[in-house]
């Protein structure tokens, strides 16, 4: 296994970090900030499920000097939120690595299914006639879309941990008021396994880690 560059994230080859434990440095790759923070928030919570530490790393200031933060307040760096590195024995983050490309990729298309819906919805007679929309135009309705997709996208994070009680949505209410009934709805018609990773998966994630010589 080289470095994994996958839609949503870049992962380089683990490598041991010489107190017992392998490491490695997860990049989010989303243009978008909102959907990157969004990924590194399902990837750390996939790490909780896995047991597997995660940190985030800092980002340095390009020209920092210590002159520069005296006179300037320029501060040495600040949180990378974009990437994060996580830690464990070999075989528990080679299983965690395995499975994140396709737990994030099947997330993201839970997301989609959902914001598929949202569209429908706004363009039945249901919406209309409900007066839902009565009030809303083109630029408040792509800032509900988004919110609702971000919202839909949260729950079936948490779904990871928790699968969802039976539930459907109500076409006469807004659908923006009914993110986590529409996540349930399409966990349920096709939920994300975070266990399902193969032995061969694993094995070569584990071939992959760098050693010291």
């Amino acid at each position: 296994m080289s470095e994994i560059r996958s839609r949503y994230i870049e992962m380089p080859r683990p490598y041991e970090n010489g107190y017992g434990a392998v490491e490695s440095e997860l990049t989010f790759r989303a243009s978008d900030r909102r959907r990157a923070a969004e990924h590194r928030a399902a990837a750390i919570e996939l790490a909780t499920l896995y047991g597997v530490e995660w940190r985030t790393p800092w980002r340095l200031t390009p020209g920092w000097t210590v002159y520069r933060e005296i006179t300037e307040g320029t501060p040495a760096g600040r949180p990378d939120d974009r990437r994060v590195i996580v830690t464990a024995p070999a075989r528990a983050l080679a299983r965690y690595l395995a499975a994140l490309p396709r737990v994030l990729a099947e997330l993201e298309a839970a997301a989609t299914r959902a914001a598929r819906s949202f569209g429908r919805w706004r363009r039945s007679l249901l919406a209309t006639l409900s007066g839902a929309l009565d009030y809303e135009d083109p630029n408040t309705l792509r800032v509900r879309a988004r919110e609702f997709r971000t919202a839909v996208l949260r729950q079936v994070v948490g779904h990871l941990r928790t699968p969802p009680a039976p539930a459907s949505s109500d076409p006469r209410r807004p659908m923006w008021e009914q993110a986590a009934a529409v996540a349930a709805e399409v966990w349920t018609d096709r939920p994300v396994d975070p266990w399902a990773v193969t032995e061969e998966e694993v094995t070569a994630v584990l071939a992959s880690i760098i050693r010291p010589q």
